[in-house]
Parts: structure tokens; sequence; C-alpha cells
């Protein structure tokens, strides 16, 4: 059974800034509220533990699996750190929610999270159905590409 995720939060860029609306006041996500979901989801997926202060575990550290040999036991276990991740923030309910991730390079898989939502009168969904989340992680270098939006993420935190 699909669940119902709508909420209204600011509305981020794909590289975490804040977005402006029409009006030049910060926007939010209040025209298309399951696109709160996508971003809470993104913001997990982008996040190491103690990224976020008053939720520290707020993350799934894909930088754990940089430098790992891409095999299937890798693939299994980015599966099981997004799926964990997802639902034990409570993001998302385990019923709802499957989670593929597929070694496509040497150097990098494909991770697409499904989420079964309800569609509502304030949300861009037509019927109930999937909001799916797509984005290649670059295992060799910590990089995230999103595939929803081209934009790229650096896992890697950069010490100065």
């Amino acid at each position: 059974m699909a669940g119902l995720y709508d909420a209204v939060d600011f509305k981020w860029s794909d590289d975490g800034d804040f977005c402006l609306g029409d009006d030049g006041d910060l926007a939010d996500t209040s025209e298309d509220q399951i696109q709160s979901l996508r971003q809470e989801i993104l913001s997990i997926c982008k996040s190491n533990v103690r990224d976020w202060f008053f939720a520290p575990r707020y993350a799934a550290e894909l930088t754990e699996f940089v430098g790992q040999p891409n095999r299937p036991n890798t693939a299994a276990e980015i599966k099981a750190r997004l799926f964990s991740a997802l639902t034990l923030n409570r993001v998302v309910a385990q019923r709802d929610l499957y989670v593929r991730v597929v070694p496509v390079r040497h150097d990098a898989v494909m991770c697409v999270i499904g989420v079964e939502a309800i569609a509502t009168e304030n949300n861009s969904l037509a019927s109930n159905g999937t909001v799916t989340i797509c984005f290649m992680l670059d295992v060799a270098s910590g990089t995230m590409v999103s595939m929803n939006a081209p934009t790229e993420v650096n896992l890697v935190p950069v010490r100065g």
C-alpha cells in the first residue's frame, strides 16, 4: 500500500542552496509537496554521519564505499545502507520503499530508489504511483551524479 509523503519544506537546488521564488522570497515545496520527499531522500544519500547537528545519524554515509572494489557484494552493501538510512530515519516506510543498485562500470553503480506514494491535490503524482530518485555513484572518486537532474556532487570531504 502506498504512503502519504506530502510535506512543505524550503525548496533546495540540487547543490543544496536555497531556491528563490518568482517574488524574490525563499521558495518552498507547497506547489508540489512530493518534492519535499525527493529532496529529503537526496539529502540523506549525500550526507555523512554528523553532517546535521540536530540529526547526526541522518545520513547514508556512502563515502565509506569510496575505493572499494565494484563487485556485486559492494552493490548489495550500498543497497542495504540506503534502505536502512531511509527507513531508520523514518523518511519512508519499509513497505513503500524499493532500492536497486546495479554496477554499470568498473568504478560506478547506478542507484534507483522508488517510493510508492499516494497522489493528492498537493503533489504532482497523477495517480498513486512511484516517486523515483536515480543517481550514479562513482566508487573511485566519491562523486554522485543525479540522473533526475544532471548535477554532480562530490561526496568526499575536502580536507584543507
